[in-house]
């Protein structure tokens, strides 16, 4: 596995789109994520997009406030994802070797089922161990910018209820 470190991050925008409570452990990842983040240097602007309960518009939202701020990483969080500072650090480390890094996590379903369709040494991983793919949920996902400007210029322009011009909807 090669290499990576944190060099040319200049800021990470971490988007929340919230429309309920934010469960304790939640809360608890954000502030651990928080701390390292100051411990390693890196600029981390955390943004809750309060009351929205379609994802996609929030997304959106959260894209649009991020185009219009100087983080050069923009990393979507799901209200209801607890996880270790850790695995922020290392999506955002893995995100100076590829535009777009997720992490999976167990699906959202009653009683909680974790499945992975694949067996260990059944798929090839790339030289930083991931494994690249076609598509997936964005509740634990980190974008570089450039991908998100690129997004954003292809993108019908929407207006939501609650703001005054159209944006892009990514």
């Amino acid at each position: 596995m090669t290499s990576i470190n944190l060099m040319g991050i200049s800021g990470v925008m971490l988007g929340m789109p919230m429309h309920r409570d934010n469960p304790w452990q939640v809360t608890r990842s954000l502030l651990e994520t928080q701390a390292l983040c100051i411990t390693k240097g890196i600029p981390l602007d955390v943004r809750f997009l309060v009351g929205s309960s379609i994802i996609t518009a929030a997304r959106s939202k959260v894209a649009n406030e991020f185009l219009q701020s100087d983080c050069d990483r923009l990393f979507w969080v799901d209200s209801d994802i607890a996880f270790q500072g850790e695995d922020f650090i290392r999506l955002l480390a893995l995100s100076t070797v590829m535009p777009i890094v997720g992490a999976a996590y167990p699906c959202k379903q009653d009683p909680l089922q974790i499945r992975f369709d694949i067996e260990p040494g059944e798929v090839e991983t790339n030289e930083h161990g991931c494994i690249p793919i076609n598509g997936m949920g964005l509740g634990f996902t980190i974008v570089q910018r450039g991908v998100i400007e690129a997004l954003a210029e292809k993108a019908h322009k929407l207006r939501f209820p609650d703001m005054d011009e159209p944006i892009p909807h990514i």
